[in-house]
């Protein structure tokens, strides 16, 4: 139970049975949906560490009992079982090897861990098995907008005076979600830089499940607007 964190610790010294891990597998993967379909806040990183581990821990035991590894490439195989699962699970595979390697603290199995987790992504990618981080905002989002009509809108944005984008680059604007911006122009067409000014048209596009919420997220950054301004671009029946 819990996070995972001290069941990976404990598993780096070898003592479990194969079918205690084969058990512990079998409990966390419940746990581990369940905290993420049920509106809870379950997390993903640690739980996937320890479903590495416990992977790492089975071939080992295996390797280990048919005499393909010797007692002394435990631990390491461990930590191969944490760099494949969440390179692959997790599409992080770069990440992944530098988090084995900050946790080896050293560079010595760098080959090991490298074919170790360009293996386990090769499996994944072959299967069209959904990024693991991905499915859980997936499955979040469904929850949320179950019963929603998404509706796709354009919308071109004169900026108001003494709005909040005023001196501002695009790029310094934190847009609502799914926004983007399709056109910028200046109301000088003079000017050539990228600040945003009063009296400018910024041409924007995204996919709500709240119109009126949105609009007022965007009232709030560019001034307040005219409906008209905005169009229906498609609605999900």
């Amino acid at each position: 139970l819990g996070t995972g964190h001290s069941l990976v610790n404990s598993l780096f010294t070898r003592g479990y049975a194969w079918y205690l891990l084969v058990l512990l597998f079998l409990i966390r993967a419940i746990g581990t949906i369940i905290s993420n379909t049920s509106g809870a806040t379950g997390g993903i990183f640690l739980p996937t560490l320890a479903f590495g581990a416990i992977l790492g821990a089975l071939a080992a035991e295996a390797m280990i009992v048919f005499g393909l590894a010797g007692e002394e490439h435990y631990t390491v195989m461990v930590v191969l079982g944490i760099t494949a699962f969440l390179g692959a699970t997790s599409r992080i595979p770069l990440t992944a090897c530098v988090f084995a390697i900050e946790a080896l603290s050293c560079i010595n199995n760098v080959i090991p861990l490298v074919i170790a987790t360009t293996a386990a992504m090769l499996i994944v990618e072959s299967s069209g098995l959904e990024d693991l981080t991905d499915a859980v905002i997936n499955a979040k989002l469904h929850r949320i907008t179950k019963g929603k009509k998404s509706i796709d809108v354009e919308a071109a944005l004169t900026v108001k005076d003494d709005s909040f984008v005023v001196g501002k680059e695009l790029r310094d604007v934190l847009w609502p979600n799914s926004c983007v911006v399709l056109s910028f122009e200046h109301k000088d067409h003079s000017k050539a830089h990228s600040i945003i000014s009063a009296g400018d048209v910024i041409t924007v596009r995204y996919l709500t499940y709240d119109l009126e919420a949105t609009v007022g997220e965007l009232g709030e950054l560019v001034g307040e607007q005219s409906r008209d301004v905005i169009r229906i671009v498609s609605e999900a029946h």
